[in-house]
């Protein structure tokens, strides 16, 4: 299996899931490896989100009373990632539209 492809879902995922993240108080993804973005990764690790927000990375702990468990088994999750990608020759035009040469 590639090894990304596990990665993307996991990415997938928790974007596809974001309004959902937010409709929720307290959110915990719960992965098999967390890439911190910061130079940590952890196994078997979880995120909790929070009104929408990071709050917390680290090893597998209890889950709060009430808290919604999204486990995404043996996927590899990095959260925050969306934020550190941009294409900085990309812009939108005046029609609000992606540019192009056409």
């Amino acid at each position: 299996m590639n090894p990304i492809r596990p990665v993307l879902f996991a990415a997938v995922v928790t974007f596809g899931a974001a309004p959902f993240l937010e409709a929720q108080s307290v959110t915990v993804l719960r992965a098999a490896r967390v890439i911190d973005g910061r130079g940590q990764s952890f196994v078997n690790a979880d995120v909790v989100v929070q009104d929408g927000k990071i709050v917390r990375v680290g090893p597998r702990g209890g889950v709060p009373a009430g808290a919604r468990l999204i486990d995404l088994g043996s996927r590899t999750l990095l959260p925050g990632l969306i934020d550190g990608h941009s294409h900085l020759t990309w812009y939108f035009n005046r029609q609000g539209r992606f540019h192009t040469a056409r």
